[in-house]
């Protein structure tokens, strides 16, 4: 069984250490993927529904990408808490960024800063690591889109 480290998002945030920093940035070096521990008790109380939450950009060539969500008329709570829920996911991913950015001996902001007004569609998922647990498992945990984080490591990603 593998052996990816967890990063614990609490213990940052309370302490600041640059330990959590470094396993996230060795994880994502070594392993690709990045084990998150996050105090949010919200999965199962929400169910599994997107929602986007991104800050919009005013100008684009590409509008397509940043249309309006839809917000189905019959379910008049589907924007309060999907703008609740997601808020505590972003919350999360940009500290996580934050993170890896320390980590990789950038500037702590250089790689959120790089997220902002994006099109991305942020939906949650998860992965029960008692069951998916052997090389070549397939999973997927949080995620960005097609257009979420083009530039790493200084290149560009090419996504399918």
């Amino acid at each position: 069984m593998l052996e990816i480290p967890v990063v614990d998002l609490k213990h940052y945030k309370a302490t600041g250490d640059k330990a959590e920093c470094e396993k996230a940035a060795e994880s994502l070096h070594k392993f690709g993927v990045l084990c998150v521990r996050d105090e949010v008790k919200l999965w199962r109380e929400q169910g599994s529904a997107n929602f986007e939450l991104m800050s919009r950009i005013r100008s684009t060539q590409f509008q397509e990408l940043n249309a309006e969500p839809v917000i189905p008329k019959k379910f008049p709570e589907w924007e309060r808490v999907m703008n609740m829920w997601g808020g505590k996911m972003l919350d999360a991913i940009s500290d996580l960024v934050e993170i890896v950015a320390l980590g990789l001996g950038l500037e702590k902001d250089e790689l959120v800063d790089r997220i902002k007004y994006g099109p991305h569609l942020l939906a949650p998922t998860g992965s029960n690591f008692n069951v998916f647990n052997q090389l070549n498992d397939v999973l997927a945990a949080y995620h960005y889109g097609k257009f979420g984080f083009k530039l790493l490591y200084n290149r560009k990603l090419m996504f399918s």
